[in-house]
């Protein structure tokens, strides 16, 4: 079975996965996904959410109104567990934390980028200027890239965690056992969780059910996305999940055929990148001139932006490999090496 729900559109915002386990559907407007899945554990000891949306007024109280359907006031919340610091999935977060007590939790290292992406005094606009400048990006991208920055920084209210998450240990409450996976790649402190009893895996941004894979090289990811997000995957395919309840999409339930059909898309997107090299190019040609369902000049920043990383993150691996080179300063500009056809 592809998924165990039918199409998202299709059932209403609330869902109960399980026996008190509940998944959270909740718009962000202008999202390319449309909406971020929030899930909602309770016990007889109360109740923790995993991952939070945008902390804007009306995503907030759409969040509020769904826990409250669920049955669980915010009040009785005991923690919030962010898989990882991007405004769609922790952005709220400060706002339970102030309103209602609410303890966050996060990984240390998600808790490092979040502190420098969001509180260092600009200091994220310097070195995602210096990233722009790496990848190649046109005039119009980069003003496109800082102004984005600016209107995500305004989806994220102040926060500060309570605990910081260490990979394996395991939060109980209530009976519940939710085992923290770091699972970098996607971001350096991305953290899936683990219900052990129930067998089910809050995957985050990590995998969906019909998008490709969402590890991309841009400021403050890991040094070599793609290297640690399959490190990362071997990792929760050992856990034998038997649901994957991801931050957007619908959840499935067969966590390997999905990684097959991942893995044969890596493998495809690193050849293409390779041979989309031998001109000396930087990421954001390479990135035009890979396949895709629409044009380069029918996709809008954030797309264009969103490719160039996931260009730049295939051609770290196949440099890593072998098979191509890279200039040294900026713009980086990438060649085939002699004699590799991909």
């Amino acid at each position: 079975m592809a998924s165990t729900m039918d199409s998202v559109d299709a059932k209403p915002s609330l869902v109960e996965i399980s026996a008190r386990t509940w998944l959270l559907r909740v718009r962000l407007p202008g999202h390319s996904f449309g909406s971020v899945n929030a899930y909602l554990l309770d016990s007889d000891d109360g109740a923790v959410l995993i991952d939070v949306p945008w902390g804007t007024p009306d995503t907030y109280a759409e969040l509020l109104a769904q826990v409250r359907a669920a049955g669980v006031e915010p009040a009785a919340l005991r923690y919030v567990l962010l898989t990882h610091h991007h405004d769609d999935h922790a952005g709220a977060a400060g706002l339970l934390q102030s309103e209602y007590g609410v303890r966050v939790a996060m990984h240390a290292a998600e808790w490092r980028a979040l502190r420098a992406r969001f509180e260092d005094g600009g200091g994220f606009a310097h070195v995602l200027q210096q990233w722009l400048s790496r990848v190649g990006a046109d005039p119009a991208g980069a003003e496109f890239a800082l102004r984005q920055y600016a209107e995500i920084a305004s989806r994220t209210r102040p926060v500060r965690p309570d605990v910081v998450l260490a990979d394996d240990e395991v939060v109980s409450f209530g009976g519940r056992r939710i085992r923290v996976v770091h699972a970098p790649g996607h971001t350096p402190g991305h953290t899936c969780y683990l219900d052990e009893d129930l067998r089910l895996l809050f995957s985050g941004d990590h995998v969906f059910a019909s998008r490709r894979a969402n590890a991309t090289s841009r400021p403050y990811a890991p040094e070599r996305p793609l290297k640690e997000y399959w490190a990362s995957t071997e990792r929760l395919l050992a856990l034998e999940p038997a649901v994957v309840l991801p931050g957007h999409d619908d959840p499935f339930d067969d966590l390997a055929a999905r990684m097959r059909v991942l893995r044969a898309v890596y493998d495809e997107k690193r050849s293409e990148v390779t041979q989309l090299a031998t001109t000396r190019s930087t990421a954001w040609q390479i990135a035009a001139r890979m396949r895709r369902r629409r044009a380069w000049s029918e996709l809008d920043g954030n797309a264009r932006l969103a490719a160039t990383g996931e260009a730049e993150a295939y051609l770290l691996d196949a440099l890593d490999a072998e098979m191509v080179t890279a200039t040294k300063g900026r713009p980086v500009l990438w060649q085939t090496t002699s004699g590799v056809s991909g």
